[in-house]
């Protein structure tokens, strides 16, 4: 018989068995989780992002996704001078359609068919506009470069059967890739621990995106074309260009699928120096073979067109269009397509709401743009009243002596009423919030001492609007002068002589713009800027106003190839005020005065460098 004694020592043996089993198990389950929890979160860290100091691209392709099945018409695939030259959100607001751009960083073609692919299980689509560049051979680089625009363009998509297909060709077409980089991206960045900056950190969480698939940069880098670009007299191609099989074979697939929907296929090819008639040739010759459409936006007849302008509509060096250039490609690109394809307009329709709330986050952007090109003081002032701006102000050297009663007046229009005009050197600072001050404080450090004790630096700190904000100003002649600028601890100020301005735009949330006016001793007057202004826009409108007046004296001269890609309304522009019109041909110089209505001097040069 058992003794009651050993059964209840069993039990509790049993018991804490048991209890030791159970936390156990829940340790190996905890630290399982901490392991996979930290697995992810060292994933997101590690991987590489594509913010917008690069070309957005991380957020391009995560947005793709939170759009409504069935709301997207048309679809834009190719390499990043589609991604930086057609907006999508231009075309919406003149013409109706939604467009969505899933270009990324030389899209390599077999990219681009299974993006298409992926596209039309969630959209009905109306229209594909296809990059030519990835086309020719001209797309591919060297291994390790191309895969990182490969991880560019996959890394973000989410893991489906789409994916893998593509995982699968790509690794087949790109040396040094592996499948393991795309399932297990650990291991493709496991080694980045010391390129890990401060975006590493800030972007490890989605981040709210509005241009659907455009990056609309708003850098000018005024270039020109080179001698041979577009010429039709260049020698014949040497073999060096031609179009790539496997690319063609991926473009034939394409357009199968686009048949098969009764889609319709475009081929562009955005503004680029380094095209040739012959680059032109050879894709124009396969899109008629084809039965494609080609719209090459390099032709000078559709550049004059849309009066395209290498010197404003680049944010490089002739390779990518920047907002500017995207506006003017956009408006031809979508006029096209309205009346080539059966699009629908959206505009008005509550579903597509937030297409227009968007619309309002580009239309910021093009203010900024503008703002960015104004560079006269008083008209750059009248613009800061704008509810989304945040305005930093400070002041170092002299501000006195070219400052103006139209300055001022714009100032005070601002509610800034400092002494600027009376004192030599005016420490100020200050802070406003749509065109409302929120501070401002100043001090006359215009005498000329050596003692830093009587002249100490204003500073101005605040957390304002989730912002850390620190405007300092110091405007001593002798001691030295600083204008220290800094938000959320990045330094921002541009540290020139005179008026120093930081502007943040909040409905982007972004800095638009960093500027100084220098209205001191070796500055310039700044006053409002003529009747003219209103034309800056458009050079023929321009010319034609430059006799309106007798206080205007006109200079008009010319520096190398000034005919090429002038447009025809400037030149009747230029014979109806009485000028002669430019010589045809490159190089030709070219010589106006007017004082008023009066042609004072104007010679035409038939030779180069004559």
């Amino acid at each position: 018989m058992s003794n009651p004694e050993d059964m209840n020592q069993q039990d509790q043996e049993k018991q804490q068995l048991r209890h030791r089993f159970i936390v156990t198990a829940i340790s190996c389950v905890v630290f399982i989780g901490v392991c996979v929890a930290a697995f992810f979160l060292l994933t997101n860290l590690l991987r590489q992002k594509w913010a917008y100091k690069d070309n957005a691209a991380q957020f391009i392709v995560e947005s793709y996704y939170d759009e409504p099945a069935g709301s997207i018409d048309v679809l834009c695939l190719g390499a990043s001078t589609i991604r930086n030259g057609i907006s999508s959100l231009e075309m919406y607001n003149e013409y109706g359609f939604t467009t969505y751009s899933r270009a990324t960083s030389i899209q390599l073609p077999v990219i681009s068919y299974y993006l298409l692919k992926e596209t039309l299980q969630s959209h009905d689509l109306k229209a594909v506009v296809l990059d030519v560049t990835i086309l020719t051979n001209l797309v591919f680089e060297d291994g390790e470069s191309l895969g990182g625009k490969v991880h560019e363009a996959l890394d973000y998509m989410p893991m489906s059967d789409i994916k893998r297909d593509l995982i699968k060709e790509v690794v087949n077409q790109v040396d040094g890739l592996s499948a393991t980089d795309f399932y297990v991206p650990l291991y493709a960045y496991h080694d980045r621990w010391s390129e890990l900056a401060e975006e590493d950190f800030s972007l490890t969480e989605k981040t709210k995106y509005y241009y659907k698939g455009q990056y609309p940069n708003l850098r000018v880098s005024a270039t020109s074309y080179p001698d041979n670009y577009m010429n039709e007299s260049e020698e014949a191609n040497d073999g060096s260009l031609y179009m790539e099989e496997q690319s063609v074979d991926y473009l034939k697939q394409m357009k199968a699928l686009c048949d098969a929907k009764g889609i319709k296929l475009v081929l562009v090819k955005t503004p680029t120096s380094s095209w040739t008639t012959y680059r032109h040739s050879l894709v124009q010759d396969f899109a008629d073979e084809q039965g494609i459409d080609l719209i090459d936006f390099n032709e000078l007849s559709i550049q004059t067109e849309i009066d395209y302008t290498p010197s404003t509509d680049y944010c490089d060096t002739g390779r990518h269009p920047n907002i500017s250039g995207a506006q003017k490609i956009s408006h031809y690109l979508g006029e096209y397509l309205v009346n080539n394809c059966n699009l629908p307009d959206h505009r008005g329709d509550q579903q597509y709401s937030q297409w227009d709330y968007c619309y309002q986050k580009y239309n910021s952007l093009i203010e900024d743009w503008n703002l960015r090109r104004e560079f006269n003081f008083v008209s750059f002032l009248s613009n800061l009243d704008k509810e989304n701006y945040l305005v930093m102000i400070s002041t170092r050297n002299d501000t006195s002596k070219y400052y103006t009663t139209d300055v001022d007046d714009a100032l005070k229009e601002l509610g800034l009423d400092a002494p600027f005009g009376s004192v030599n050197c005016l420490s100020y600072v200050a802070l406003l919030d749509g065109g409302k001050l929120i501070h401002q404080e100043w001090r006359d450090d215009s005498a000329e001492t050596e003692d830093e004790s009587t002249s100490a630096t204003i500073t101005y700190e605040t957390k304002y609007d989730g912002h850390d904000i620190l405007i300092t100003s110091y405007a001593n002649q002798l001691n030295g002068n600083n204008a220290y600028m800094s938000f959320d601890g990045t330094a921002v100020s541009p540290q020139g002589k005179g008026f120093n301005l930081v502007i943040y735009d909040k409905e982007t949330d972004q800095i638009v713009i960093q500027r100084s006016f220098n209205t001191g001793r070796d500055g310039k007057e700044y006053y409002h800027e003529s009747e003219l202004t209103e034309y800056h826009d458009d050079p023929a409108e321009y010319i034609r106003h430059l006799t309106d007046s007798d206080d205007y004296i006109s200079v008009i001269t010319v520096c190398g190839d000034s005919r090429k890609y002038l447009p025809g309304t400037v030149t009747k522009a230029m014979v109806g005020i009485g000028l002669e019109p430019l010589s045809e041909g490159f190089n030709k110089p070219y010589v106006a005065v007017l004082n008023g209505s009066e042609v004072v001097y104007n010679k035409a040069g038939t030779k180069k460098r004559s």
